[in-house]
């Protein structure tokens, strides 16, 4: 009896050694993970169902040590590129006025697999004809869940060691009652397209 626990001792231990530390995500550099900050920026289309569809989104992140950073900006530059669709466009709304990114930064966060965006606040205008001659306004922010808690808005990267774009899904929801589902693809801009991983 004394051996065979001695035995399965030995043969736990001997596991313990070969199989490989669980390490956690982190934003890093060619597979070193960053001990400094850094800037990303990253520009592309992006869409909320039932409002709007913009071609020229703008954003910029800082990636912190670790797994979390920030959304320091989020714009659409001209937004008489977009195109108005949905609902909104059934109103008589044909034209984004406004893009107002509130309550910066947004927080983001990686779990190895994709990137996380909480604390979104959009404030979007639109005007046209009909019901929508006067302007009609609405917000976006993130849907929550049963607790009360943030459902983070989805980055997934074309890679997870060398990111050079990604792509949004998710819902938010909509100060009209609601849920959007927002989309679109984003490109890191040089010099740091490739550079980091998750």
């Amino acid at each position: 009896m004394k051996k065979m626990m001695m035995l399965a001792t030995m043969v736990a231990a001997v596991m313990a050694f070969a199989l490989p530390a669980t390490s956690s995500a982190a934003w890093n550099d060619e597979g070193t993970a960053i001990t400094s900050t850094k800037t990303v920026q990253l520009t592309g289309s992006a869409s909320h169902s039932g409002g709007v569809e913009c071609p020229n989104a703008l954003t910029d992140l800082t990636l912190d040590p670790g797994s979390t950073g920030k959304i320091d900006t989020f714009t659409i530059e001209e937004t008489d590129k977009c195109k108005v669709i949905g609902s909104l466009a059934a109103l008589g709304c044909n034209k984004l006025t406004s893009h107002i990114s509130t309550n910066l930064p947004w927080s983001i966060s990686t779990n190895g697999s994709v990137i996380l965006i909480t604390k979104i606040d959009l404030d979007l205008t639109y005007v046209g004809s009909g019901l929508c001659v006067s302007g009609v306004g609405t917000t976006l922010s993130n849907k929550l869940d049963g607790s009360g808690k943030e459902i983070p808005l989805v980055a997934t990267p074309n890679s997870t060691t060398t990111v050079s774009s990604v792509k949004l899904s998710g819902e938010l929801k909509s100060s009209t009652g609601t849920n959007v589902t927002t989309s679109g693809t984003l490109s890191v801009l040089s010099p740091n397209t490739g550079t980091y991983g998750i």
